[in-house]
């Protein structure tokens, strides 16, 4: 009988061995509630069962959206079911895989079910995990998009394995690694819009890695010049000469170098179950092989992390640095690549000449993602030329500008800026910040004054938190003004599989923050509360069943909670905030982040 294609679904209970020793008949009854679910939710998707191999079932399934949907249905269903009195609650992990097999003697065989036996091994309670080639043939049934996780090598198998994840409604906002080697790591966020007007900067970075000289590459320039594009563009580029190890590790939101380390580790993603000193923890793991680390924002924390940052480049190396910051760091091992503004078209250029200046290329390339049937005509290029003069160059400027072309002409958008940007002082930090105000101007008041007090966030935010700290009637009204501020390109968004994360940029975030510092104080207040609270039924549960869970919660907000912990208005207040953070902080490893926040230095 020939193989024939399908889709596995395998399960067993995580913690089993442990469960069964400490309570057997809780055990036996939270494993035949668990395999009820199991099989009702597998049979409502046409999954056949033809395994058991006592604390798990495997399912075979014609689809494998029908298999991915059985899986989020077991875990929905499991997290939030009430257990039989007496039974243990059970979590599991699931594994998807698509492979052909035979079904002989009652029983779909192949080496299929080996794969989905080691991917099983390597995720965790409450997982699904899905192979390479269940997520392509997902990806042609048109089901749901899953998450690549990276490449591993998986126990058995001399080869490696993508491996990805689906999500789930409920599940954890994040999970340990693999336990699995890595066999490549990088977890760069995607370029989601095009560098432009930078090719010989790319180029010299490039060179810069590949030299045996220095070993560290530190991109300076001012606000909104464009450093952290460069840099995530540079990165893309340089992934196959370092066997895509090349982690981003994004500092704008750490308010002490005593946190780099750990910063590091949730690059690398192992922040959660990292064991013993974790800067010696990130040198294991990155001992013996080319990388490339990437620190973005680094300038406020110079003074104190550069010598972290050699101890790093002593310890590794075959590990290069590429490093954005407004200040050089003063270490022996690196090079400082200036990075100026764009280049700006002269008044004398002809439309053909406007073009080719980098200013003009990427305004062009802006105005299309509003506008896009926008040309460069002869009726609008010199309005376009006299506008990337007016924001000099600056790609932050040309970005917030740009995003205003729906609604005014360029000369009109000209004549406009002019009124803000003075013509006898145009440095370009107070350029910007004319620009920054315009931006806000152009706002409806309620959207302006929601913008001003999200600066309090650090790391980010959900449109809950948005509408709980910015004092809003409720998540619409939240969404209705993050929606105006992504369209005006005033904050960024990413989709973590279970939500939505907004962001602003550093340049900004420290604009608003000291032109309306009344705005900021009252969200300091709800920002405090509200991140005590987490941190508060994060300790309750502690030591309850789902801790894992809720740790891994208040981990996604730590820059937020350090913030709202330093922000407190007295020793008192913060004592109690430090309380209820101190068992989450010692086990998470952040314990030294207490320490400057609560002002206990002599």
């Amino acid at each position: 009988m020939d193989p024939r294609p399908i889709a596995l679904l395998s399960t067993d209970v995580a913690g089993s061995t442990r469960i069964l020793e400490s309570d057997p008949a809780g055990y036996q009854r939270g494993l035949a509630h668990h395999h009820h679910i199991l099989r009702q939710a597998c049979g409502a998707e046409n999954g056949g069962e033809f395994h058991d191999s006592g604390d798990g079932l495997t399912f075979a399934f014609p689809s494998a959206a029908g298999a991915a949907r059985a899986a989020q249905a077991v875990q929905v269903e499991l997290a939030r079911t009430g257990w039989p009195p007496g039974a243990a609650a059970l979590e599991i992990r699931v594994a998807l895989h698509w492979a052909g097999a035979e079904f002989r003697e009652g029983q779909y065989r192949g080496p299929g079910q080996n794969v989905a036996a080691r991917l099983l091994a390597a995720a965790h309670a409450r997982q699904i995990v899905a192979s390479a080639a269940l997520a392509a043939r997902l990806a042609d049934e048109g089901g749901e998009p899953v998450t690549p996780l990276g490449t591993y090598r998986l126990r058995g198998f001399a080869g490696s394995e993508p491996v990805h994840q689906l999500a789930y409604p409920g599940q954890p906002e994040s999970f340990p690694p693999l336990r699995a080697a890595h066999a490549r790591r990088h977890n760069l966020p995607p370029l989601t819009r095009r560098l432009l007007g930078r090719d010989a900067e790319l180029e010299g970075i490039a060179r810069g890695l590949a030299s045996p000289g220095k070993r560290c590459l530190v991109l300076t320039g001012t606000g909104g010049s464009g450093k952290s594009h460069l840099a995530l563009a540079a990165a893309h580029r340089a992934l196959e000469s370092f066997d895509h190890q090349v982690l981003w590790v994004p500092l704008a939101g750490l308010q002490s170098a005593s946190r780099l380390p750990r910063a590091l580790l949730r690059a690398l993603a192992a922040g959660t179950k990292a064991e013993g000193p974790a800067l010696d923890t990130f040198c294991e793991a990155l001992a013996g092989s080319p990388c490339l680390l990437v620190l973005d924002n680094f300038e406020h924390l110079a003074a104190e992390g550069a010598p972290l940052l050699a101890t790093l480049l002593a310890r590794l190396p075959g590990m290069r640095c590429l490093v954005t910051s407004r200040t050089a760091l003063g270490l022996e091992a690196e090079e400082i690549l200036p990075l100026g503004p764009l280049s700006v078209p002269a008044e004398s250029d002809d439309r053909e000449t406007l073009r080719r200046s980098g200013a003009v290329r990427m305004f062009l390339d802006r105005a299309r993602q509003a506008v896009p049937d926008f040309e460069l005509t002869d009726a609008n290029a010199s309005s376009i030329g006299a506008l990337c003069r007016l924001l000099g160059g600056i790609p932050l400027g040309i970005e917030l500008a740009t995003a205003r072309l729906p609604v005014f002409s360029p000369a009109e958008l000209h004549a406009s800026l002019c009124e803000s940007v003075s013509e006898e002082d145009r440095g370009l930090a107070a350029g910007l910040e004319d620009v920054f105000e315009w931006s806000r101007r152009k706002l409806p008041a309620e959207v302006d004054r929601t913008f001003a007090q999200l600066a309090v966030f650090q790391g980010g935010w959900t449109a809950a938190q948005a509408a709980a700290v910015c004092g809003l009637a409720g998540v619409d009204d939240a969404i209705g003004h993050l929606h105006f501020l992504l369209h005006c390109r005033l904050a960024d968004v990413r989709d973590t599989g279970a939500e939505r994360r907004f962001s602003m940029l550093e340049p900004l975030r420290r604009f608003l923050q000291r032109r309306q510092p009344e705005l900021a104080a009252e969200a300091r207040q709800r920002h405090r509360a509200l991140f005590h609270e987490l941190t508060v039924r994060t300790n309750r549960a502690m030591s309850a069943p789902g801790a894992l869970a809720a740790c891994d919660a208040l981990e996604a907000e730590i820059d937020n909670v350090l913030a709202a912990l330093n922000a407190a208005e007295d020793t008192a207040a913060r004592l109690s905030f430090a309380v209820d953070l101190h068992d989450f902080a010692r086990v998470r490893g952040h314990a030294a982040a207490l320490r400057p926040a609560l002002r206990f230095e002599p």
